[in-house]
């Protein structure tokens, strides 16, 4: 995954592998995946389905934007997900 992707919790949680968006930097991380151990890509998937699961699913995201909308209408605290830089 390149930064450019905006998610660096893929890197903070091990469920990403940094390239940068060039043939030789997808290339070398090609390599580097096929070179692994199976228990180093299993862990790489597993905490993948882990993050995409906690995060950005589906029910996790409905309830970030109910408690959003709460918060918008008065009737609710402000969410966690709202950061200053989104509020303004």
């Amino acid at each position: 995954m390149t930064s450019q992707c905006n998610l660096p919790v893929g890197f903070e949680s091990g469920a990403a592998i940094r390239i940068e968006p060039q043939v030789t930097s997808i290339e070398n991380a090609i390599t580097n995946l096929i070179s692994m151990e199976d228990s180093a890509r299993r862990d790489i998937g597993a905490k993948g389905f882990a993050l995409v699961r906690d995060r950005f699913s589906w029910p996790v995201i409905a309830s970030e934007m109910a408690a959003v909308y709460r918060w918008l209408t008065g009737h609710g605290e402000k969410p966690a997900s709202v950061t200053d830089s989104a509020a303004s």
